[in-house]
């Protein structure tokens, strides 16, 4: 069976999934009436995928068997001999193995679609790591590694052939159940693992399942792009650096989960979604606002090819009281549907989304990318992808993203923003990107945040005159926009080949363009990028400063087809022969009417998820009313 899940221009809507009755603990609580009743609830809500956890403390039940002077002896499940049966040899339990089957029976009956999140040794706080084990290093002790490849090995080969499985989740947040600062550790057990699902299934895509990866640390998406087959994110709010600054139905909480998935995708190389998303409950919005937050990553996933959103969780376990529901407050009120049926206004737009996806009917082109921002080492990488990411969507640039030591996509811009000290571009990456400037006629730009470059007066058009830690604030005026600056340094220039666009209240150069063969190279005297992700309501709200000026005059992407004015709307464009689609989104909490001009293209028709949108044809594009957070798909043809 092929996994077509995460082909490109496909999107799925699923949800994570622990029985309402028990939530954790639903292997050793069985009851098949509840889960029956918990999948025909998801079932009518059009929810046709699901991730699914076999608990490893419960399905390999293993402990240490000791002799005299507390000399270990054997692993068993229990004390009596072991019999020399397939599920003996790997510790597993017989009778959670029939439960998990009957589990995939009931989602097969109903067309649910199951991941397994393999490894689930840490879920909601609470580790869960066979008797045998609690005491190793489960990265690389050879004994846990022994038994974790046994229970792979053993789970993969008995279920690979259940048509209910479309594929393998290393486990659930495994980069959380031991302790490593190592990059190669990380490496190599992830690769254990994943090889140890393939000597036994080379049909089913393995995902990550990993949360909180970073290029400059052990667990790196550069490494799980190599190891497995899909990377995912987990784009909660409190637990992602630099997400929990505005409201969650303004534009930068929108566009968390997609900024976030490009990020990886492009670090990575592979496929990426949203596999655990929220809000995380009632003590961070309300329930318009979670459903708000929903409507527009569902949009932005699906526009940048992000191929599935899946909430966390199915059931609400606020009535439980078992570890780790008693511990931690955070875990109880996460979930779509209630125990009398009832459920949050977010499944509401989950179900409308699935069945507006159904309708589009075909995959969606790959939308149109205009540059690559390129990260470095010694880097906040992440806060500046979001930063970089968040002022490219208002300026309409459209990114992805790449790591300094990969190769780097051929396109019409590049981004080095917000360089750091220590955190400076290859000069092997620096020569190449001046090649395709000069050579090609691309358009670099660069930001620095006391970042070092070499041979800058040539690259960039300034030379430094001195560099000191700032000591104030700088302001700057730009078409007509008063901008507040926050240097760490004040680097003082003095223009030699390039053209000064702006200057600070003190007549030092903020932003200027260097002509350099065929292209363009501009430099920004501060690193707005990194000051507009850690200032809270800067994108939309009161502390809003209008950055997006600065990328928008450079001109990228002048050959698009379709063109917006507003920074709160979102245009993504998707070519194929001689039709498109437009995909527009508003990040506003209130209704918005934007004009959109077209360049050889016409408007036909609009959709949109609740039918919603109003569009009408101007003579050069046409008028789009859009409700508060909402979307619409506007279908074009070549005039």
């Amino acid at each position: 069976m092929k996994c077509e899940l995460f082909d490109s221009g496909k999107f799925f809507v699923g949800v994570n999934y622990w029985a309402s009755n028990a939530g954790i603990d639903m292997w050793t609580q069985w009851d098949e009436n509840v889960i029956i009743r918990d999948l025909d609830l998801l079932v009518e809500a059009n929810v046709k995928v699901v991730r699914m956890f076999p608990l490893w403390s419960e399905f390999q039940p293993i402990k240490n068997q000791f002799a005299g002077n507390h000399s270990k002896r054997d692993i068993s499940i229990d004390d009596m001999p072991k019999a020399h049966t397939p599920e003996a040899d790997a510790g597993i339990n017989p009778l959670m193995v029939e439960r998990l089957t009957r589990f995939l029976d009931l989602c097969l009956e109903r067309d649910i679609q199951v991941m397994i999140g393999l490894m689930t040794g840490w879920m909601s706080g609470k580790l869960y790591v066979p008797r045998a084990l609690e005491h190793s290093n489960l990265y690389t002790d050879p004994t846990a590694l022994k038994w974790q490849m046994k229970y792979v090995k053993y789970m993969v080969g008995r279920f690979k052939d259940h048509e209910a499985v479309v594929a393998w989740d290393i486990g659930n947040e495994c980069n959380c159940m031991d302790y490593t600062e190592d990059p190669d550790c990380a490496y190599t057990w992830s690769a254990l693992i994943t090889n140890a699902i393939r000597a036994e299934d080379k049909i089913h895509p393995v995902i990550s399942g990993m949360h909180g990866l970073n290029p400059n640390a052990a667990w790196r998406p550069q490494d799980q792009g190599e190891i497995t087959d899909v990377l995912c994110t987990h784009p909660y709010p409190a637990f992602t650096e630099h997400c929990e600054t505005d409201e969650v139905n303004r534009m930068k909480s929108a566009n968390h989960a997609v900024a976030e998935s490009l990020y990886y995708r492009g670090l990575g190389g592979k496929p990426c979604f949203a596999e655990e998303i929220n809000t995380l409950g009632p003590m961070f919005a309300n329930q318009d606002l979670i459903a708000a937050n929903a409507d527009m990553a569902l949009f932005g996933l699906w526009a940048h090819d992000c191929n599935g959103f899946m909430w966390w969780c199915a059931c609400n376990q606020s009535a439980l009281n078992n570890i780790p529901y008693d511990w931690c407050a955070l875990e109880r009120e996460l979930a779509l549907i209630y125990a009398d049926g009832t459920h949050i206004k977010a499944l509401d737009s989950m179900t409308d989304f699935s069945k507006f996806i159904e309708r589009f009917g075909r995959p969606l082109p790959r939308r149109k990318a205009d540059a690559i921002c390129i990260l470095v080492r010694n880097q906040d990488s992440w806060g500046v992808a979001y930063g970089t990411f968040l002022l490219a969507k208002q300026a309409g640039i459209e990114l992805e993203f790449a790591f300094h030591d990969q190769e780097i996509p051929e396109a019409e811009a590049y981004f080095l923003p917000s360089l750091s000290l220590y955190g400076e571009p290859t000069k092997h990456l620096q020569n190449e990107l001046l090649r395709r400037v000069r050579e090609k006629g691309a358009t670099l730009y660069i930001s620095m945040d006391g970042g070092m470059m070499s041979e800058f007066p040539e690259v960039t058009g300034f030379q430094l005159v001195s560099r000191s830690v700032a000591t104030e604030e700088k302001r700057a005026t730009f078409e007509g926009e008063n901008l507040v600056l926050s240097p760490k340094y004040e680097m003082k220039l003095k223009a030699l080949t390039a053209e000064v666009l702006a200057t600070a209240h003190d007549g030092n150069p903020v932003f200027g363009v260097n002509k350099t063969g065929k292209g363009k190279v501009y430099f920004c005297n501060a690193p707005i990028e990194y000051t507009a992700v850690t200032t809270p309501s800067f994108i939309d709200g009161a502390n809003h400063q209008a950055y997006y000026k600065l990328y928008k005059a450079m001109g990228i992407g002048k050959a698009k087809i379709a063109k917006k004015q507003s920074p709160y709307i979102g245009l993504t464009e998707h070519i194929e022969d001689d039709k498109a689609v437009a995909l527009v989104i508003n990040y506003l909490p209130k209704t918005v009417t934007e004009e959109i001009t077209l360049s050889g293209y016409e408007a036909v028709a609009v959709d949109s998820v609740r039918g919603d949108a109003v569009m009408e044809k101007t003579a050069s594009g046409f008028s789009l009313t859009l409700a508060p957070n909402s979307g619409a798909v506007i279908e074009l043809t070549k005039k």
